[in-house]
């Protein structure tokens, strides 16, 4: 008996590699003088996993959460680089959702034993696609986290019970969302072994902190590299409102370029 693997089912539903978003990465901000000095994001700049040696993305959201620090101050927090769709040439590795919450066995309760591998695709852009119109039907709704049920999947596309990883996959991006089950598990997830320029060919924008800009050595090579600059603002009574702040952002930055 053949069961349906994930990249098989994509396979046989293409969709326009031209919809997909743009990729992005969020970092520390103690990370953006030696990222900007060497111009380029490398994989020892990874946050997520950094002893994988591969710069990880996601498919634009930034999705990822910097652990929270007690006594945070603008360095602490995020930067949010969006690349340009040229960007997808470097990328080696897709997959599904976020990697590093599903190696913890955040979503085990979804997915029960489906493995890794059992959830690899091919790192092309075409991938990507028929994943944000089969799942989602929209990139407006994968933006938004707005999934498609996993009876509308084999109502669909008819799902025989051999075809059980799609439809774990469509139950884990419909979940309700809680404190594990954040809006990583409906993000995609790209990497590249190999670094990723901050040129003018890459780099679209950048969001981060109003204070990063009153320092000429991080303003300078910013301007120079032509992107979109978006700031957003901290303020002592919350240091953890900034995350719809980089949703909103980035989003004007990815519909400036698309």
């Amino acid at each position: 008996m053949s069961i349906l693997t994930l990249a098989d089912f994509l396979a046989a539903h293409p969709s326009d590699p031209r919809i997909v978003p743009p990729l992005v990465h969020v970092t520390e901000g103690t990370k953006l003088p030696e990222i900007l000095e060497k111009g380029l994001l490398d994989p020892d700049h990874s946050t997520l996993a950094e002893e994988d040696k591969a710069v990880y993305l996601f498919v634009g959201k930034p999705a990822y959460l910097l652990k929270p620090k007690a006594h945070a101050d603008f360095y602490d927090a995020p930067v949010v680089f969006i690349f340009s769709k040229k960007a997808y040439r470097k990328i080696d590795r897709i997959f599904p959702m976020d990697g590093g919450a599903f190696d913890a066995g955040r979503y085990s309760n979804i997915l029960g034993s489906i493995s890794r591998k059992d959830m690899e695709v091919p790192s092309t852009e075409g991938s990507v696609a028929s994943l944000i119109d089969v799942f989602f039907g929209s990139v407006e709704n994968y933006m938004r986290s707005r999934a498609r049920s996993p009876d509308e999947i084999r109502k669909q596309f008819n799902i025989l019970p051999t075809g059980f990883r799609v439809l774990s996959l469509a139950a884990a991006y419909s979940a309700t969302r809680t404190e594990t089950l954040d809006d990583r598990k409906a993000t995609i997830e790209a990497s590249s072994q190999t670094p990723v320029p901050l040129d003018k060919a890459f780099l679209a924008g950048i969001v981060l902190p109003e204070e990063w800009l009153s320092d000429f050595s991080v303003a300078q090579p910013l301007e120079a590299m032509g992107c979109i600059i978006e700031t957003y603002e901290l303020y002592p009574i919350s240091r953890t409102h900034y995350q719809s702040e980089l949703y909103r952002l980035s989003r004007t930055i990815t519909r400036a370029i698309s």
